[in-house]
């Protein structure tokens, strides 16, 4: 299943040489053959580490052109999408994340690279700080912003977890109401990851899984592969990537990713 996927994207939809009538032949349109979104497999070709361009379809119907430094840099962790942060753009453009709410919204993407997931909170009316340590994608993060026409609601900082003075920077650029972050590799920079939510939440009000309120962290991941979080923040909800259509190459009924979102209790 996943190499028929990927044989089909690289033939139909890859800027890199292909069969033009590929698509053609096996009777497939170009929203499920190309476009990376709830209705197609083409989420099995991810990361597509080559390719300059992508599109993504949204939970909101929005469809965004991501740019990527795959080309360049194929194998560069920060310049591609990666399977996390396809799914964190799914989520944050579902209905209950893009629903009205009075006032002004805020959301800060960590390890945003490409800043797919921040761009899509964005389509929600979300004002939004995409950050990561890697500078080359900072400049790409910002095209790919001003290209999906929400330019004017993205901003992009360079932000490296293991800098105090950066946190601080960044914590005051809040309060946020939304932390988003995917494919964080929490095993390299564990318990620093919780200190550093922990400073980030700090500056809204302190929340408890009761009462829903307060600033919201969703980190995408590998199923089941974080660990449960040290106080003062409490599971509030594990969400499958099969909610979002998103299976694995071997079963339509698993998913090898998930969203675990979380909210302080202090």
């Amino acid at each position: 299943l996943a190499k028929h996927a990927h044989n089909l994207w690289e033939e139909c939809c890859s800027s890199l040489p292909r069969s033009p009538s590929a698509c053609t032949r096996l009777h497939a349109n170009q929203t499920s053959c190309c476009v990376m979104s709830a209705g197609s497999k083409a989420f099995l070709s991810l990361p597509v580490l080559r390719e300059i361009s992508i599109q993504v379809g949204l939970q909101n119907g929005r469809l965004l052109r991501i740019e990527q430094d795959g080309l360049l840099r194929p194998f560069d962790v920060s310049t591609v999408l990666w399977p996390a942060g396809y799914l964190l753009s799914q989520w944050v453009s579902s209905q209950e994340q893009c629903a009205p709410r009075e006032g002004r919204r805020r959301v800060l993407e960590v390890g945003a690279g490409t800043c797919t997931a921040g761009i899509a909170a964005a389509t929600c009316g979300y004002e939004v700080v995409c950050t990561d340590v890697a500078s080359w994608s900072l400049p790409l993060a910002t095209a790919n912003a001003h290209m999906n026409n929400v330019g004017g609601l993205v901003r992009v900082a360079r932000f490296d977890w293991d800098d105090d003075d950066g946190l601080k920077r960044v914590a005051a650029m809040g309060p946020f109401d939304l932390i988003i972050g995917a494919a964080l590799q929490f095993e390299k920079w564990l318990p620093r990851m919780w200190y550093v939510l922990e400073v980030l939440t700090d500056k809204s009000d302190t929340c408890t899984a009761d009462t829903g309120t307060g600033a919201l962290v969703a980190l995408s991941h590998t199923t089941g592969s974080l660990p449960e979080p040290p106080a003062p923040f409490a599971i509030t909800e594990r969400v499958s990537g099969l909610d979002f259509g998103m299976h694995t190459a071997w079963s339509e009924v698993e998913s090898d990713f998930e969203v675990l979102c979380l909210l302080r209790t202090r």
